[in-house]
């Protein structure tokens, strides 16, 4: 049936500011962490398991920790977000909070952006955010079935996101 949230003190606009600080501050906080495992030891023993799990485990590498400490991170963040965003819309309903776009487009926006990369997710909802703000809404009927198709076309034209675009600009201009 959903659940009611308290409403937060002031007034609309104090509330919309409040929460975009929250949000902005906890894509800040995701994107320093990010950039902190990555450099880190968490970050190497990932990319160990990621090429090669057994040779990993051989070398010594606590694959099952570091596998459930990467699991931890990863629902860490965007369980802190749907608690802010909860909180925005004071009422939780399941058909909303359960949709099938709200899966699908973090890993649209990862893709556009490209994956594996430290920027590139953040790119990419950027741009994903622009182009359905700008295109999307006027085709309501369709926003399904043209986010299919454009998750098939970055499969299969742009598999490694707009960062390769710019990766291969960086080489070309290098040579």
């Amino acid at each position: 049936m959903g659940l009611n949230l308290p409403v937060t003190q002031g007034g609309v606009t104090q509330q919309a500011l409040y929460f975009l600080a929250a949000m902005l501050a906890l894509a800040i906080i995701t994107v320093l962490s990010t950039a902190a495992v990555y450099r880190g030891k968490l970050g190497f023993a990932l990319r160990c398991i990621q090429q090669n799990e057994d040779a990993a485990v051989m070398l010594g590498v606590n694959a099952r920790l570091y596998k459930a400490a990467a699991f931890t991170l990863s629902a860490m963040f965007p369980g802190v977000a749907g608690g802010i965003y909860a909180s925005w819309v004071h009422y939780i309903d399941p058909s909303d909070a359960f949709d099938i776009l709200l899966s699908v487009k973090p890993l649209v926006m990862a893709l556009v952006g490209g994956l594996g990369t430290m920027f590139g997710p953040v790119i990419g909802a950027a741009v994903f955010l622009g182009l359905e703000e700008a295109v999307w809404r006027s085709f309501l009927t369709v926003h399904a079935a043209v986010l299919g198709a454009l998750i098939v076309t970055l499969i299969l034209f742009l598999p490694n996101g707009l960062m390769s675009i710019t990766r291969r600009r960086l080489g070309a201009n290098k040579t």
